[in-house]
This record gives C-alpha cells, structure tokens and sequence, in this order.
C-alpha cells in the first residue's frame, strides 16, 4: 500500500495497522467532506483486515476485484486475510489499483 503515498497520506503506520487518506475536500454520496479514507490493514488476533473504501463508495467496483479475493470480504469494505501467498498479494494489488483508479476517475487523487 505505500506505494499509493503520495497521493494519498499515510495517517496511520504502526506495527498491527496502516492506512491512506486523501486529505483533500471531496464530495462523496452527495455530502462533501475535508478528507476521505482510502484504504488500509489492520492486524486482528485471528486475521489481517485488508480495508478498501472504493467497494464501499460504489459497490459495482467489486466487479474489479478478484473473485478468490472477493471470498474473503466480510461486510461491506473489509477482506479477512487468513492466509497471504504470492497470488493473493497479486490479488490484492489488483485490487488496490482498481480503487486508485476510482478515485482518481472522480478527480479524488
């Protein structure tokens, strides 16, 4: 994920989580706001929450994500990564750049 900052901003980056904003003011779902979440991990007891805010936003973006990836999503925005191997990694940089692609199709980045 460092690799999307800039142009979004690392506001969290401690040993159990990271994540990436845009701090710029946005409008999304019709209320604008000063800044937004992009994305971001969490490290849980039993999982690594993998958190990707785009799927959230516009739910026809989840068609842009991997189907063995899209397994693992559990609510709305968040994979529960069990397991990480070379194709998953894959999987979720496909994911990644799917949603900065989405953001920056809406002038967010």
């Amino acid at each position: 994920m460092k690799k999307y900052a800039p142009p979004f901003n690392i506001r969290m980056n401690t040993s159990r989580s990271f994540d990436l904003w845009i701090e710029k003011e946005i409008e999304v779902a019709g209320k604008i706001r000063p800044e937004f979440y992009f994305g971001g991990v969490v490290i849980h007891a039993g999982h690594v929450g993998f958190y990707l805010m785009s799927i959230y936003i516009e739910p026809a973006e989840k068609e842009k994500i991997p189907q063995e990836l899209l397994k693992m999503l559990s609510g709305k925005s968040c994979f529960r990564i069990k397991k990480l191997d070379t194709h998953l990694e894959v999987q979720i940089e496909t994911a990644l750049s799917a949603a900065y692609n989405f953001y920056k199709r809406n002038n967010w980045c």
